[in-house]
């Protein structure tokens, strides 16, 4: 009996040893994620895999549109994706026991390229209507903003027309989106102000007395405007359609310029009048400083029609000396020794050697004889009748001199071109080095 349950026993012990040493089954969970090398999902992408499997002892990855497209590694490493798209990455693990499946959608975006075309739909000119043509592309979502436009805001894809009223610049921002990242670009757009008729006459530098005859040229300040259109009732025009035409007037009276100024989608006008007197053959300027010798750099002594003044010597460097009309010598600041001069006699008395001169008669003290014109005379001169018989050329005294003591005179000259003036001394101002004489001066504008 001892023997029997002896026997038993070992039985027993050697079921429960191959029982205990049987192995047991293991739980499978098939698990794996994905990540982008450097964050960049815009083909061509590198895709990093981590398997989270457990459980499993065999494993085929399958990759659409992938390079590779399969493998049966454990962790398959990097793939990569050459085009964007949808695609499903699956991985199917098993062990001698068990299989199972997992599968993924993964997103590969196209490369995100923005622009857009600005188009006015009528002209550049306020107020103006805008378009814009979207040219972007890898995008899933677009936001336009619009500075200063209506609407400001527009959130799709082709935006609608926008209306500016105001602002000479205004920025337009396109954001664009594809779900991970957006991007922004923005460009600026200007304007023309609002069109604007605008313009200046500007005569002739013989005409500055607005005398006939009467040319001037019409300097146009127009904003935003394209075509022009002139119309002046008894004035003419080099062309009326010209953008800065001279205006012709032969007859004096009152006249009015009218200037229409368009473009494609607006036009405005604008007028001035102007009054053109009779033409009295007579220049007269007033108040010139004519400069003793040492004054001749600060002041001047040199007297030019054409350039209306008194030119000093470094003006005379650039002024052609036949315009040179007279020259004034002042010895010294006592004015004891005073007398206008022929142009072409100026270097023979040490002052400003003027090139190309003209010669000019000078009569200094027309109080002696005749030709004779008093202060009252010159005063009441409105036009050239009392200078043209006065025989000034042929009593030429221009050697002689007059001098403070003597006080206010009128000096006589006549042009080598045959024009007739007079010199009105007013004042004899001392200055030192810049003491100089205060004179008005009338000469003819055309020899008669």
């Amino acid at each position: 009996m001892k023997k029997i349950l002896v026997l038993l026993f070992a039985f027993l012990m050697v079921v429960l040893v191959c029982t205990c040493s049987k192995e047991q089954p293991r739980a499978l969970n098939v698990d794996f994620s994905y990540s982008a090398v450097n964050e960049n999902y815009t083909a061509p992408s590198a895709i990093r895999i981590t398997n989270a499997t457990v459980g499993a002892d065999y494993f085929l990855w399958t990759f659409e549109g992938a390079s590779p497209t399969s493998s049966n590694n454990k962790s398959p490493g990097t793939i990569h994706y050459a085009y964007p798209g949808s695609y499903t990455i699956s991985l199917a693990a098993w062990n001698n026991s068990e299989r199972k499946e997992s599968s993924q959608v993964i997103q590969i975006d196209a490369e995100m390229t923005l622009d857009f075309e600005i188009v006015f739909t009528n002209n550049d000119t306020l107020p103006s209507i805008v378009q814009c043509i979207n040219k972007s592309s890898g995008a899933s979502s677009y936001t336009w903003s619009f500075e200063g436009a209506t609407p400001a805001v527009q959130t799709v894809q082709q935006p609608e027309t926008v209306v500016y009223t105001f602002g000479e610049q205004h920025e337009i921002v396109l954001t664009a989106a594809n779900g991970r990242i957006s991007r922004s670009i923005s460009k600026t757009i200007r304007f023309k102000p609002e069109l604007v008729a605008l313009f200046d006459i500007i005569p002739n530098e013989e005409c500055y007395d607005y005398q006939v005859p009467f040319i001037a040229k019409l300097k146009n300040s127009s904003i935003s405007a394209a075509a022009f259109l002139w119309q002046c009732s008894g004035g003419t025009f080099s062309n009326n359609s010209d953008r800065e035409p001279l205006l012709y007037i032969d007859n004096p009276g009152t006249y009015t310029v009218n200037l229409q100024a368009s473009n494609s989608k607006d036009s405005k006008n604008a007028t001035q009048s102007i009054v053109i007197s009779p033409n009295t053959n007579l220049y007269y300027f007033q108040e010139l400083k004519f400069g003793i010798v040492r004054a001749g750099a600060a002041v001047g002594y040199a007297f030019s029609s054409k350039s209306r003044a008194v030119l000093n010597e470094e003006e005379l460097t650039t002024t052609d000396g036949q315009t040179i009309d007279l020259v004034f010598l002042g010895i010294n600041a006592n004015f004891d020794m005073c007398r206008f001069l022929s142009p072409d006699s100026s270097a023979f008395y040490s002052l400003y050697p003027i090139v190309n001169v003209q010669k000019t008669a000078v009569i200094n003290k027309s109080e002696t004889g005749s030709p004779n014109l008093s202060i009252a005379d010159f005063d009441n001169m409105e036009n050239d009748l009392p200078l043209q018989p006065l025989a000034i050329a042929a009593h030429d005294s221009g050697r002689a001199f007059f001098s403070k003591d003597e006080g206010q005179r009128v000096v006589l000259f006549e042009t080598e071109d045959g024009r007739k003036g007079a010199v009105k001394v007013i004042d004899f101002v001392s200055d030192g080095d810049n003491s100089f004489l205060l004179c008005d001066i009338k000469i003819q504008k055309q020899p008669l």
